[in-house]
């Protein structure tokens, strides 16, 4: 095969040539070079090391924050007939040591794991042994703790290059300022002739709008039905994408929901309905969008505000991937600016507060004190809230705050089929059919219809088989479970469970304690961050893409798309403006009082101001009024 980085590209992806500045990425990795890549959401950055790491003779070890992420990229990769797997708390002993096995004689190229494995006895002494070529740090910002999304166990990375000292050091952001930058190639230990490649933020064909009003749903209205093509609307938390999708269905739209805590078949038909185009909308939180490559999304629609510049941007950068005009709304009112800041408080509760939730936790395992290191639970977020009696909200900030300060490890979720491998043997098996035990039907139907269930854990679909013996499937399931019971099979059903790892023993309630100086230092960032948000949103005069590149530490110009360069910072209108606007409001109001509201709508965004200052300086002159219930009024004389 040859060794060509565009003919990869052509074979396995289909494309015919790269984005810059991906082939300079691919070639500094390619050199050996410890390589950081800066690249905007689209910029195609997984690519710039799954190709080396075909080309590269040794093995590439990539580490990344999200189980869904992981997999999402396995699946790809498995698709083109690449060699790749991940890890994670779903497995089994036995297939996480075929895994390794494979990935230190066999030919499988990229092993994919979460920071939080690193720490593993297990992973250090088999990873040590394989030779490394290449270490990938996906979303090398959540090393930083002047980063938006800090992510303690990242810092143990130095570790696989304390092991593999002439492994070649890839990190990669979407999202990341200079200071993070700098901070990334600090921590991960990146050489001192290390490449860094940046892709500008500025995306000439994205029109970015920031719309002040009182009324959002009208707007949204207004803009799905101008503005035609997938869309995702953002919202802030779980109840309002079933609210805000329901809503959206009540009024004509096609319209699906999608959140973290949705059922796993629900959620995956609604993505794919939307990925498919057979629904226009999706109405998400944030934990949609990550590893989602849909290029044809014409606008993004955000109705609350981001914490960060970088997360906005990185949402808003999934529309227009194909190149194509693409539009990025925040719709936001005064109340939202107060929201916004009250639950930056919301995260960063006082010492006792932690305090208090740590120890809830202990009790909730039952864990004594100068107990718990390294031991691992099953993690219900809803329940343990139930438990300490505290809202879910204030206990989740507070748990990921015992993350950052190196107290627990929790990994994501991940749904992994319910998986089964039969114990006995032939002649017992034979010894069920002559006395046509309850169980016989069943496995024999597993193991006609399952290979390899004799030698490893092989995944199962409770719904197919309960379907295919014509049996209820919660009798399947028991029956399941009675088998394994009974060491008949090994039965592992399905999870969507995230699991909690508590890193150190259980302290005395006085020894407990955090990193005071490091927790107010990530609350003033964290809040610096925010304001920078606020200000984008209220910004009346510069480009908005201008800020966001600014922001980042660029060089930028105007983009002569967004709101403020096409003059809703400017109140001017020239005569034969002002008489147009006339004639067109005398004929809307002609048959009666017209809905103010309704009237400014009628404008583009950048627009309405100049209309709303010139309807103010008319009634102003009596030329019109505007009545008790927020109508518009021409007065007979004018």
């Amino acid at each position: 095969m040859t060794l060509d980085p565009k003919y990869i590209l052509q074979k396995y992806w289909g494309y015919q040539n790269f984005r810059s500045p991906q082939d300079e990425i691919i070639a500094s990795i390619i050199n050996k070079n410890d390589t950081v890549a800066l690249l905007p959401t689209g910029g195609g950055k997984s690519v710039c090391f799954q190709i080396p790491a075909i080309i590269a003779e040794g093995k590439t070890l990539v580490v990344s924050p999200l189980i869904a992420l992981m997999q999402d990229q396995v699946t790809n990769l498995k698709k083109r007939a690449i060699k790749a797997e991940c890890l994670h708390a779903s497995l089994k002993p036995n297939e996480i040591i075929h895994i390794f096995d494979n990935f230190e004689f066999g030919d499988l190229k990229l092993l994919y794991i979460s920071p939080e494995r690193i720490r593993s006895e297990l992973f250090q002494m088999r990873i040590r042994n394989i030779k490394i070529d290449i270490i990938a740090v996906d979303e090398a910002h959540c090393i930083s703790q002047w980063g938006y999304d800090f992510r303690p166990a990242y810092f143990d990375i130095h570790v696989l290059r304390d092991m593999h000292p002439n492994a070649t050091m890839v990190a990669l952001t979407a999202t990341a300022t200079s200071k993070v930058i700098e901070d990334i190639v600090f921590r991960l230990e990146i050489k001192t002739n290390h490449k860094v490649f940046r892709k500008s933020f500025a995306r000439e064909n994205l029109s970015i709008t920031s719309l002040r009003t009182s009324n959002k749903r009208e707007e949204i209205i207004q803009i799905l039905n101008k503005i035609k093509g997938s869309a995702i609307v953002y919202v802030r938390n779980r109840q309002q994408t079933i609210d805000m999708s329901n809503w959206l269905i009540s009024h004509g739209f096609s319209c699906a929901s999608y959140h973290g805590g949705m059922d796993k078949t629900l959620r995956d038909r609604n993505q794919d309905q939307w990925m498919s185009g057979a629904v226009q909308t999706i109405v998400a939180t944030n934990a949609f969008g990550m590893g989602i490559d849909k290029p044809d999304v014409r606008v993004v629609i955000h109705l609350d505000i981001p914490p960060s510049i970088e997360e906005y941007y990185q949402e808003a950068g999934r529309a227009g991937r194909d190149g194509k005009n693409a539009y990025a709304i925040i719709i936001t009112d005064t109340k939202d600016d107060i929201e916004a800041r009250a639950n930056h408080e919301d995260q960063y509760p006082d010492f006792g507060f932690i305090s208090m939730i740590y120890d809830g936790l202990c009790r909730y395992y039952n864990i004594p004190f100068g107990s718990g290191r390294d031991e691992t639970y099953n993690y219900d977020a809803s329940d343990f809230a139930l438990f300490i009696k505290q809202p879910a909200k204030k206990v989740y900030h507070a748990v990921s705050l015992l993350e950052k300060e190196s107290w627990v490890a929790l990994s994501d979720a991940f749904f992994e089929a319910s998986r089964i491998q039969v114990l006995t043997n032939h002649e017992d098996l034979l010894g069920l059919q002559q006395i046509g035990h309850k169980y016989y039907p069943i496995l024999v139907h597993l193991l006609r219809k399952y290979e390899g269930l004799f030698t490893v854990m092989v995944k199962i679909d409770e719904n197919r088989i309960s379907k295919e013996l014509q049996m209820p499937k919660e009798m399947v399931i028991r029956l399941l479970k009675q088998m394994h019971v009974e060491g008949l099979i090994s039965y592992a059903e399905q999870t969507a469970k995230p699991q909690m790892t508590f890193l150190l023993d259980r302290p005395e309630i006085k020894s407990f304690s955090i990193d005071h100086y490091a927790y107010e230092e990530r609350r003033l960032r964290a809040l610096q961050r925010l304001e920078s948000m606020i200000e984008f949103i209220q910004e009346e005069k510069i480009c908005r893409q201008f800020f966001i590149t600014k922001y980042f530490g660029e060089t930028g110009k105007d983009c002569g798309k967004c709101d403020i360069c096409l003059g809703s910072g400017s109140t001017a209108l020239d005569d034969a403006k002002v008489k147009e606007i006339f004639v067109h409001l005398s004929k809307t109001v002609k048959n009666g009082p017209y809905s103010l509201k309704k009237y400014i709508a009628m404008y583009p965004f950048y627009y309405r101001k100049k209309i709303l200052n010139l309807l103010e300086q008319w009634q102003f002159e009596d030329i019109i009024f505007i009545n008790t219930k927020g109508e518009i009024v021409l007065h007979h004389s004018a």
